[in-house]
């Protein structure tokens, strides 16, 4: 599959690696599975280019069935679900319903380059960033997150 036609118009370009509108969906049930499988591949692989090829066969839904493919419409954000990346029909589309924070985020795609960019909701991580954060902050202005077991995360 090279492109896909949203309905609103947009031919979303397939072939660009890595694409900035592609989209894994990892179940919670995977992760684990899926952190094993690479743990096991640490101990096998005989040089840095075996294990990387391994690695990425635990991201195909070859080697995890179950891992998801999703492709976001660039211009109105509508989301097309596949069961596995080579399928030609959507399992599922969705149609995004509302922002909750339009001026930092219009897609999922702009939630991620955000997250990426070391920008938070406001009040996100227990209200350790101030509420009227308007901006990107830099990363070295952010404090250090807290899970629910006291230990930070970075």
């Amino acid at each position: 599959m090279a492109d896909i036609l949203c309905q609103c118009g947009e031919l979303i370009d397939l072939d660009l690696v890595p694409n900035p509108n592609e989209f894994y969906i990892v179940a919670d049930a995977l992760i684990e599975r899926m952190v094993d499988r690479i743990v096991d591949l640490l101990g096998s692989a005989d040089t840095p280019e075996e294990l990387s090829q391994s690695v990425w066969k635990v991201f195909s839904h070859y080697y995890t069935p179950g891992l998801m493919w999703m492709v976001e419409c660039p211009r109105c954000g509508r989301q097309w679900v596949f069961a596995r990346s080579t399928d030609s029909i959507p399992a599922i589309v969705y149609v995004p319903e509302e922002h909750n924070f339009p001026n930092q985020i219009d897609s999922l795609k702009g939630l991620t380059d955000s997250l990426e960019n070391g920008w938070f909701p406001p009040g996100w991580q227990d209200g350790q960033l101030p509420p009227d954060v308007d901006r990107l902050p830099d990363t070295d202005q952010l404090q250090d997150y807290v899970d629910d077991n006291d230990e930070t995360v970075n």
